[in-house]
């Protein structure tokens, strides 16, 4: 009888799940800062960029720009979300199958989204005007318009993508000893014990 000695790498699995889950949750947002109260004017998830209709609320008068806007975030937010699911599938498959190169691929993947997505949310407000007349200068800043303080920013998922990271980090670590101590747990089952029969 045979025994197959399997093992996964959990932590992979944890840090795949994280960054899955961020892709759900708002990655960048406006607020309204009304003297001690916040009023969250937008939130985006990658998943869900924002419309015309969204941006107009904003103070986008003109359409032409909304629809202009809406469509650099659609696509920069399709490719952040294609990435950040690439990273979760490469950090899955190395953790199933404990070959490194997978978890590695899956840890650069995983650190060009934050990073792609900030420069493209860079792009976005420092190239359209998102708050009319305010225009912000980069991802997260603040600016006031008629005595009303604006702040924009990143959200929970981005956060909790970048917490992904440090989990696959750790997840590349802890690989070397699970590959080793599974590669000896083979050796000793693929050893054959029968005894001579009489």
């Amino acid at each position: 009888m045979s025994t197959v000695y399997w093992r996964i790498n959990s932590v992979a699995m944890i840090g795949a799940a994280i960054a899955l889950a961020s892709v759900f949750l708002p990655w960048w947002g406006i607020y309204e800062l009304l003297g001690f109260d916040t009023v969250s004017l937008a939130r985006w998830a990658l998943r869900s960029p924002p419309g015309s209709a969204a941006l107009r609320r904003l103070g986008r008068p003109d359409s032409l720009s909304t629809a202009s806007i809406s469509q650099t975030f659609t696509f920069s937010s399709l490719i952040v979300l294609i990435l950040a699911l690439v990273a979760a599938s490469l950090a899955l498959t190395g953790g199933l199958t404990l070959v490194r190169k997978y978890l590695a691929a899956g840890l650069v993947v995983s650190i060009l989204t934050p990073v792609a997505y900030t420069i493209t949310i860079a792009y976005v407000t420092s190239t359209y005007c998102l708050l009319f007349p305010l225009c912000a200068s980069g991802p997260i800043g603040t600016g006031a318009v008629f005595g009303t303080t604006y702040t924009g920013g990143f959200e929970t998922g981005f956060y909790i993508f970048i917490v992904a990271i440090v989990v696959l980090a750790l997840s590349l670590v802890l690989n070397n000893s699970l590959a080793r101590t599974t590669a000896i747990r083979r050796a000793e089952v693929s050893v054959p014990t029968s005894q001579p029969t009489r």
